[in-house]
């Protein structure tokens, strides 16, 4: 089951971590993270409970890389150089370009999954900027259903994210 998470684990470890951590250090901490989320996390998890289990093990993989490097730090003084920091943000900021567009593509891939109607509604305003009024006005609908349909479309969209999470 937890394979499916290792590149987001894999990810936030070095997004935390930078370049402070060679690439023993990271595959150490991602099997950390794993042990710790099989003894403990996941049986702590309730689903439905206000947080997907994507954003659950991402939060764990946060957490438990802060504190191993909180503890290295301890071990080793403290001792950082400004130089690495920087690139340490440079990566940090490939890797979080990189996951945008996987969300984006997600994203994509579920709102082709949408029926006509509701990709055409979601992919005007989300992309050609309509408001509810303007693609109401432009198809011949009251702003009520352009309202209602959209609602429906988000909720859709929602759910067919969430069920890619579970795959």
């Amino acid at each position: 089951m937890l394979t499916k998470y290792q590149g987001l684990i894999r990810s936030m470890v070095l997004k935390i971590a930078g370049r402070q951590v060679t690439s023993d250090d990271v595959d150490d901490l991602v099997s950390s993270i794993n042990v710790e989320l099989l003894d403990r996390k996941l049986a702590a998890y309730v689903p439905g409970k206000g947080m997907e289990l994507t954003t659950y093990v991402g939060m764990i993989a946060k957490r438990f890389t802060i504190d191993a490097m909180r503890k290295n730090k301890e071990r080793t003084g403290g001792a950082e150089d400004v130089r690495e920091e920087e690139i340490s943000d440079i990566s940090s900021n490939a890797l979080t370009l990189l996951l945008r567009k996987e969300q984006q593509s997600r994203v994509r891939h579920a709102i082709e999954q949408l029926p006509d109607r509701e990709k055409e509604l979601i992919c005007a305003m989300m992309e050609d900027g309509f408001t509810t009024e303007t693609y109401a006005a432009a198809n011949g609908m009251t702003p009520n259903a352009v309202y209602i349909l959209r609602c429906r479309s988000l909720k859709r969209l929602k759910g067919l994210l969430r069920n890619g999470d579970q795959s």
